[in-house]
């Protein structure tokens, strides 16, 4: 999921995000494209994936670590990285 379902008219994304299970989620910014609602009136960058991220944790009921833990497994298994080392390097 990118900006687009951190605007509240985004119904459909935004049940979308609540509904599927955490390990078919993997976070993104779409950039430059589609900026998430918090930053409209800026250039869209990767670092506005922690906009993102925070979004996402208002609509879900996991805990903030559990979604960044989640959707950065996802998103090693995505690119084929490993996870530990992913982990162990941050």
């Amino acid at each position: 999921f990118g900006g687009a379902f951190t605007y509240t008219r985004a119904a459909k994304l935004r049940r979308l995000v609540v509904e599927l299970p955490l390990t078919d989620i993997v976070l993104e910014t779409d950039a430059p494209d589609m900026r998430p609602a918090t930053c409209r009136s800026q250039r869209n960058t990767p670092i506005h994936l922690f906009d993102v991220f925070r979004a996402m944790c208002e609509l879900r009921d996991e805990s903030p670590e559990e979604i960044a833990r989640q959707t950065t497994r996802n998103a090693c298994d995505v690119y084929r990285l490993d996870f530990d080392k992913v982990i162990e390097d941050c």
